[in-house]
């Protein structure tokens, strides 16, 4: 007597699962929040790293970069959702060229800041336990 189940489909065995890179996961987190929120990251990063300036204590470099991340956040994704928005204009093309620089100005300020933050905080570790 024939089986009256249809036939089921074979599923291939899934792969080990891909990790989101640290650029997608802050891509997604500044896509997801609002821009009121980017604007204060953008301020509080900016007031670390004058804190920082003023200070000038042994903290002081380590708070700069933390502010540099921050700021470096709010500036990325501000203006990425602003080229976002301005992607469908066509009289645009000057204010898409200075979000597109201070996109990547931002960029470069957080990997700069993140390497900065990462040494510090290595040197630390490993001054500690060494000495």
């Amino acid at each position: 007597m024939p089986s009256t189940n249809p036939p089921t489909a074979v599923v291939p065995a899934a792969g080990p699962a891909q990790q989101e890179s640290l650029f997608e996961l802050l891509a997604e987190r500044a896509q997801a929040v609002s821009s009121r929120h980017l604007a204060l990251s953008l301020g509080a990063g900016f007031v670390a790293m004058l804190g920082a300036v003023l200070d000038l204590s042994t903290l002081s470099a380590t708070l700069a970069a933390l502010g540099g991340c921050q700021a470096a956040f709010g500036v990325w994704g501000l203006a990425e959702r602003r080229l976002q928005l301005d992607a469908h204009r066509t009289d645009a093309a000057v204010n898409e060229r200075a979000w597109r620089w201070a996109r990547n100005v931002a960029l470069s300020l957080g990997v700069a800041s993140g390497v900065l933050l990462a040494n510090l905080l290595a040197f630390g570790f490993v001054g500690r336990w060494i000495s």
